[in-house]
């Protein structure tokens, strides 16, 4: 079923006391993240498809006709938890009763590896509080801090990313166009997945640096 996920708004629904931003994943997507060891503090960064729109006079909104399709970083998680729900909905409700509305334990029936992250109460990188929530969603701003992934002018699979990420790109590294151009390297990651896994690098680290400044009024 279509569900909130990640859940990472805290004014998106009525929330039950002591919630915390979550990220539900099963089968092989959350295999992928268990073979990457994905663990205490590391950082989810979700990236989604989207397109510009404008406001229609007299009301209303609309895609601006000459705006393209664009990956965009939209929010972020560090973990902090990892809940292995797996098909016991009702264990894990019971250690957790926060979590009795979160998607992946309600419906029908879930794979063993269900497993729901929960987000740290602050973003801490390197063991420093960088200031902003360990859970959200990004301003719309931050694309002007590289905050989209799409290359200018290219299709949206196309990304551009500094340079030295390539090597810090783990297992499944995109090999259909790779090319690199001063700083940056260019990217098609059609067909790739949707997980991508980076090691952090100063560089990774740095760019990630970059996205929050704005998100801090920087």
């Amino acid at each position: 079923m279509c569900h909130l996920d990640p859940d990472i708004r805290a004014d998106a629904l009525q929330r039950l006391p002591e919630w915390r931003p979550t990220f539900g994943q099963v089968d092989g997507a959350q295999t992928e993240l268990e073979n990457q060891r994905i663990r205490y503090g590391d950082l989810f960064l979700f990236f989604g498809w989207f397109r510009r729109v404008e406001e229609i006079p007299g009301g209303g909104w609309r895609y601006a006709p000459s705006a393209p399709n664009e990956h965009r970083v939209f929010g972020w998680l560090q973990v902090s938890d990892i809940v292995c729900v797996g098909a016991n909905t009702a264990g894990a409700v019971e250690q957790r009763p926060w979590l009795r509305a979160h998607p992946h334990v309600n419906g029908a029936s879930w794979p063993p590896n269900n497993t729901i992250y929960v987000a740290t109460p602050k973003l801490c990188i390197d063991g420093t509080d960088i200031g902003v929530d360990g859970a959200g969603v990004f301003r719309s701003a931050t694309a002007s801090r590289g905050g989209v992934l799409t290359r200018y002018g290219e299709p949206m699979s196309r990304w551009r990313l500094p340079w030295e990420m390539w090597s810090a790109w783990r297992h499944r590294r995109p090999k259909q166009y790779t090319k690199r151009q001063g700083p940056w390297v260019h990217v098609d990651v059609r067909g790739q997945g949707q997980e991508f896994v980076f090691e952090g690098t100063p560089r990774v680290i740095e760019w990630v640096h970059e996205l929050f400044e704005q998100q801090r009024g920087i």
